[in-house]
């Protein structure tokens, strides 16, 4: 889930294509279940990351309600017995073939897609639907209808429920290795910056990645806490002084291997 930081505008940034390999580590377990459902509002768009993301190692990850306003990030490690009666689940919902696209609401602009991956036991079904967001708590939130509108199959109903609202006992807060700090020019900015801790990488440090004008800084994921705690001090239309230059800053968790799931 994207923190966002500076909400005045929506960045529309290549953070949503090349760059957004950056949030899925190179190396670790295998995804064999993923959900994304998208934000058509996100102030760097394209820049989602998934809402449940289940490995082959047992290694579960999901959005969480926390309280009425918030979502956390929970993990867990499946036990072998645990994570064979989750794959049993999955595979129920897809013995059925269904389309690799659906629209539930065309002719509508700005909506969420959600969109899965699922491979279990030599069964892979992979799916996007638009007009579909995270959570549905109810029959009543699920779109549809109106012309043109796909049917949602019932096996796509079911797994989207299934995943969105997945809980475990014993999971606690889940602290990412890595953290992907997106930043992009704010020269304009005018009021006062904030500085830019110097223990921080800064642009040119070996492990920030350059595309065109905008920039990804890593930090470990303990620092999260921090990044936060700086940004609370930052003007409404102030920047973020790096090395000397005024930013626009917001960040996202670094998932494993996610991204591999959607490949053709």
């Amino acid at each position: 889930m994207l923190r966002i930081v500076f909400a005045f505008v929506i960045l529309i940034t290549s953070f949503g294509s090349s760059a957004s390999e950056a949030t899925s580590a190179p190396a670790g377990p295998r995804p064999i279940a993923v959900l994304l459902t998208t934000d058509p509002w996100l102030m760097v768009i394209g820049s989602d990351t998934p809402w449940f993301a289940l490995y082959d190692d047992g290694l579960v990850i999901y959005l969480e309600q926390t309280s009425k306003d918030k979502f956390t990030h929970m993990s867990a490690r499946l036990t072998p017995t645990e994570l064979a009666s989750v794959k049993a689940k999955l595979l129920s919902y897809v013995a059925e073939p269904v389309p690799k696209e659906i629209n539930v609401r065309p002719g509508w602009t700005d909506q969420p897609q959600s969109k899965f991956f699922v491979e279990v036991d030599g069964h892979t079904l992979v799916t996007s639907v638009y007009g579909l967001g995270t959570p549905a708590r109810s029959e009543e939130d699920l779109p549809g209808g109106g012309e043109g509108a796909d049917a949602l199959p019932d096996n796509i109903k079911g797994l989207h429920q299934y995943l969105s609202e997945f809980h475990v006992a014993a999971a606690t807060q889940w602290i990412p290795e890595q953290i992907e700090v997106m930043i992009w020019d704010y020269s304009h900015a005018p009021d006062a910056s904030i500085q830019w801790p110097t223990r921080w990488p800064g642009l040119s440090d070996p492990t920030t990645r350059k595309r065109r004008d905008d920039y990804s800084i890593y930090l470990p994921g303990t620092e999260e806490g921090a990044l936060v705690a700086l940004l609370a001090t930052q003007k409404e239309k102030g920047a973020v002084e790096i090395d000397g230059k005024k930013w626009s800053v917001a960040y996202r968790y670094v998932f494993p291997r996610w991204r591999d799931s959607f490949k053709e």
